[in-house]
């Protein structure tokens, strides 16, 4: 340590005081000002790295898968809420249930679209899962009414739930929106993710401009 080599510094023996210059010298001349114990300090910094990245990947997924989709079915619901069921005439009065939905659901999308600022792979796998899941509706509906369609009616006749829920995907997988908010949420997450590339070597750049 710093301690160390001052001491080494002040010895009464020339050997060791030699060493001390010898070792300054090199130093000097390589442009190193860090001492034994902050190198190993930034090497465990560096070793434990991709752990935390793992975990804020982990977290990113789970933001996303939960968040997303919350924030689809109350943005849907508040608007359907707002509208009465029908968007194209006036609502005799304002709800604040469906205001509170709307508010609610732009705040989820808020927090889901911040954390792909720490990790963009939850907005990967949710805008895939979005792409996938709407690709049937629009190349395949006549398909899709056979193997989903029972499954719908039960939706429909279990509860308003089930069939807001059931209202809510046949619209945007039949409209193609299913497909347009994946495409659009990759998107987000590619450049989320070159951004913070950059962001990277820049820094990395900066550090080696320094050393």
């Amino acid at each position: 340590g710093l301690s160390a080599s001052a001491d080494a510094g002040e010895s009464d023996d020339p050997e060791e005081r030699g060493r001390w210059r010898a070792r300054q010298a090199a130093m000097a001349m390589t442009g190193a000002s860090e001492d034994d114990d902050s190198i190993l300090l930034k090497g465990a910094s560096v070793l434990s790295a991709p752990g935390s990245r793992v975990e804020t990947h982990w977290a990113g997924v789970l933001v996303a898968v939960v968040l997303f989709p919350l924030a689809w079915f109350l943005v849907h619901d508040g608007a359907a809420t707002l509208t009465g069921g029908n968007p194209s005439a006036w609502p005799s009065a304002a709800s604040p249930m469906g205001a509170l939905e709307i508010l609610g659901g732009t705040a989820a999308c808020a927090a889901a679209l911040f954390m792909i600022s720490r990790s963009s792979l939850g907005a990967f796998v949710v805008g895939a899962i979005s792409v996938v899941v709407g690709l049937p509706f629009v190349l395949m509906p006549g398909v899709t009414k056979s193997i989903l369609g029972s499954t719908v009616e039960r939706l429909q006749a279990h509860s308003d739930l089930g069939r807001a829920l059931s209202t809510y995907v046949m619209d945007d997988g039949l409209s193609g929106r299913f497909i347009l908010m994946g495409v659009l949420t990759i998107m987000v997450a590619v450049v989320a993710h070159l951004a913070r590339q950059a962001g990277q070597r820049n820094r990395d750049d900066d550090h080696g401009l320094r050393d």
